[in-house]
């Protein structure tokens, strides 16, 4: 059971998650920057911002806002780490019931 649970298919499965959150969340900022970037020069804009309030994108495509969106640092943070942080604590309970369950017991 314990070769189900390997590292590699961990990390593997982090940086899955990671690839299928980047394109789920940046796919449309990056579809609208693309056409915005497209058009006749001095048409559209393309705005990003990093403060206190997080990290915001604005795009402007011939006058109208196409695209706009702002995320806090923490919600940043929570879609980054807190999923595959979750997966390797329970990796390592599982990893260790494992182990515990696959010892043999010695009696004296």
């Amino acid at each position: 059971m314990g070769e189900r649970r390997s590292i590699s298919g961990l990390v593997g499965g982090t940086i899955a998650y990671w690839i299928i959150v980047a394109a789920a969340k940046l796919s449309p900022a990056a579809i609208a920057i693309y056409h915005a970037t497209r058009g006749p020069k001095g048409s559209s804009s393309v705005n990003a911002s990093f403060g206190n309030g997080g990290v915001t994108l604005n795009v402007i495509e011939k006058g109208v806002t196409t695209y706009n969106a702002s995320a806090s640092l923490m919600l940043i943070a929570a879609w980054v780490a807190l999923p595959p942080l979750i997966g390797w604590v329970a990796w390592a309970v599982l990893r260790k019931k494992d182990d515990r369950m696959s010892s043999p017991v010695h009696r004296g």
